[in-house]
């Protein structure tokens, strides 16, 4: 992974991982390269219950923690090197951090070469990426994995969805554009205590009109529904390489739904 380092100094950013806990993530199927200190680049893999190799980039503040996890899923047309304009504030608020490379992008593969684009077959089990991220970062000394927000973009927004009813600990979910299934859309009408932030760019021909239409309908406590207008045309997370106001009102949902604790706060009781 490699590692991405806080702006201002005040909140350095570094990977954290005790000998029981590479122990933990090996038993996983996961490797996990540190490097020595500043911010040289490492690399975290681990596997897939079916088999992929994922690429992650991980990012903690500094301390011992626990810090709850924010993972971050890009879109069709990128992959986890756009999240990389967010990472920063968000770990700066006291959150630990990690986006990865979903199958077939960047630099996850399968156990044979991964093809340049995902089969249909493939996309029914996204889902498994995300778990098995999950898995591994629970094996990582300080990073509290009973306490997870998710933030995908397009493609990622199914299995996104499909891991937060399959998991309770996902207690927040920002999903950028993208199209939501009816069982999904089921999920999160009967489950509006969950925080749900919905995005759209209005400079997307389409993604407008489907959020809107999910917006319609979910009007629990917690979900929300954020139309960006902006001169910049741009879909996904292309939205955080221009002034668009994305990354800002992504970091503004996760920290009135999402707040890290302090050290002296107790801990979140789950849903």
């Amino acid at each position: 992974m490699n590692r991405m380092c806080a702006s201002g100094g005040e909140r350095p950013m570094r990977v954290v991982a005790s000998f029981p806990a590479l122990v933990a993530v090996a038993l996983l199927g996961a490797s996990l390269l540190i490097a020595g200190g500043g911010c040289e680049p490492s690399t975290w893999t681990y596997r897939t219950s079916d088999g992929f190799t994922i690429h992650a980039d991980l990012a903690t503040p500094a301390g011992d923690g626990p810090w709850p996890l924010v993972v971050l899923a890009h879109d069709l047309r990128t992959d986890r090197s756009a999240w990389a304009p967010l990472v920063p504030d968000l770990v700066a608020e006291g959150w630990a951090v990690v986006a990865f490379d979903l199958r077939g992008f960047g630099q996850s593969t399968a156990e044979a070469a991964s093809p340049a684009e995902l089969k249909e077959s493939d996309r029914a089990n996204l889902s498994r990426d995300f778990l098995a991220t999950l898995d591994a970062a629970g094996g990582i000394a300080g990073i509290d994995t009973s306490r997870v927000a998710i933030v995908a973009a397009g493609l990622s927004v199914n299995p996104a969805v499909q891991v937060a009813s399959e998991r309770s600990s996902v207690r927040a979910l920002a999903l950028i554009a993208g199209l939501i299934t009816e069982s999904e859309e089921m999920f999160l009408l009967e489950h509006g205590d969950l925080p749900l932030l919905l995005v759209a760019s209005t400079s997307d021909a389409r993604d407008p009109g489907l959020m809107r239409q999910y917006a319609s309908r979910m009007t629990g406590r917690g979900q929300r529904y954020v139309e960006i207008d902006s001169e910049t045309s741009w879909r996904g997370v292309d939205g955080l390489a221009a002034p668009t106001g994305l990354a800002e009102h992504l970091l503004l949902f996760l920290q009135e739904n999402f707040p890290a604790p302090s050290e002296s706060s107790p801990a979140s009781t789950k849903r």
